[in-house]
């Protein structure tokens, strides 16, 4: 894990030159294959899509891990970069408060925030000035 954070943002090297796409058919179905597997294993049940989009985020980035392994463009272990990228997804999901909604976490920390809060005198407002429209 601690190779996976050192290397973190290392541009890659000519070791990984060429497209992809051309130099192996299929490529795409099984990255979106392993990213699929990936969000499986990491996604909470009822989770938001939000939250659900971020697992997608992070599985990218686990997959490019290992592709970047497996090359020799990193010296990390095999099987790392998804058990990095899992743990930062729980760091992720609890840092925004939870799997739900941003707003609707962010609505619920409000409401906690007032209903926690000191009560408020009550004070008198002025009453509202009338006026005759027309």
């Amino acid at each position: 894990m601690q190779a996976v954070l050192r290397h973190s943002g290392v541009a890659v090297s000519g070791k990984a030159g060429g497209t992809a796409s051309a130099r192996c058919p299929g490529l795409t179905r099984k990255l979106k294959t392993s990213v699929d597997r990936f969000v499986q294993q990491v996604l909470p049940a009822g989770a938001d899509g939000q939250v659900h989009s971020g697992a997608v985020r992070y599985g990218m980035h686990a997959v490019a891990g290992e592709l970047a392994t497996d090359f020799g463009v990193v010296p990390w272990q095999n099987g790392e970069p998804p058990k990095v990228a899992a743990a930062r997804f729980k760091l992720w999901v609890a840092g925004r408060g939870g799997v739900g909604a941003a707003d609707d976490i962010t609505a619920v920390k409000e409401m906690r925030s007032l209903l926690s809060a000191p009560p408020l005198e009550l004070c008198a407002l002025p009453e509202a000035e009338t006026r005759q429209v027309g």
